[in-house]
């Protein structure tokens, strides 16, 4: 698995956790672990622009993907921490930025929380959880 991480702002980010994120969800998942992707750590101007222009939404996010039609690349996470530190709950910033590089890279990989929504998202936040906590756990 090639993670490249890719940051355009001036926030610290711990780029080996990012790459872990995606590895542990990758495996969890099972998924082919030759692909690639990038994550890429944009500020609110860039990220309220993708939002607009790909997705046709006014305003910032947390969370975009990006797939790729390559066979080895999977795409593009791209990762607001600035909307992220905004809107920061209980579990911390590091819990969270860590939780929409999970979820962000469970789209890369065409799983849509839309097929869970009948459970209301529970399997795959659990799944999540569990990924999040095992990348947490292991960078302590």
């Amino acid at each position: 698995m090639i993670c490249r991480v890719v940051n355009e702002t001036s926030f610290d980010v711990n780029e080996e956790m990012l790459k872990k994120c995606v590895r542990e969800t990758v495996r969890a998942f099972g998924k082919n672990e030759d692909i690639s992707c990038s994550i890429v750590i944009a500020g609110l101007d860039k990220i309220r622009e993708l939002n607009e222009k790909y997705y046709n939404k006014k305003g910032a996010t947390d969370v975009l993907t990006f797939s790729s039609e390559e066979e080895d690349y999977a795409g593009d996470v791209v990762v607001c921490p600035s909307y992220i530190k905004e809107s920061t709950g209980e579990e911390g910033f590091e819990w969270e930025f860590c939780h929409v590089v999970v979820h962000g890279t469970i789209h890369l990989l065409g799983i849509h929380h839309e097929e869970d929504e009948k459970n209301g998202h529970t399997k795959q936040h659990e799944k999540e959880v569990e990924i999040i906590n095992k990348v947490l756990k292991n960078n302590n």
